[in-house]
């Protein structure tokens, strides 16, 4: 579903989607994109784990962790490693829309 969203944005263009963390470390390094949404809660991979499998990688790819776990230690976790922003699944599309453009 947020694929679709974010498609129907003319400012961004969706370059692909994972169903597990894996698959997302693969099209990152296939795809190579600007921005990585990513949660917490993956099978396979977490989000935790594919972000600091990407810091090993030195991957420049900024990521978003987009998750229903946002709670302080879960926050501080995905900074710690190298997350550039961090959003609630609760709040908004549109709040989660600004947050995102201020990434690009």
């Amino acid at each position: 579903m947020l694929g679709q969203l974010l498609a129907a944005l003319p400012q961004f263009n969706v370059v692909g989607e994972a169903k597990d963390g894996l698959q997302a470390l693969k099209a990152v390094s296939e795809l190579r994109p600007d921005i990585l949404i990513l949660d917490i809660r993956m099978p396979k991979f977490t989000g935790l784990e594919v972000l600091t499998a990407l810091q090993e990688q030195g991957s420049t790819c900024k990521v978003l962790v987009f998750s229903q776990l946002g709670e302080k230690p879960y926050r501080e976790k995905c900074f710690e490693l190298g997350a550039q922003g961090f959003f609630e699944k609760v709040s908004g599309f549109d709040q989660f829309h600004r947050t995102l453009k201020k990434m690009r």
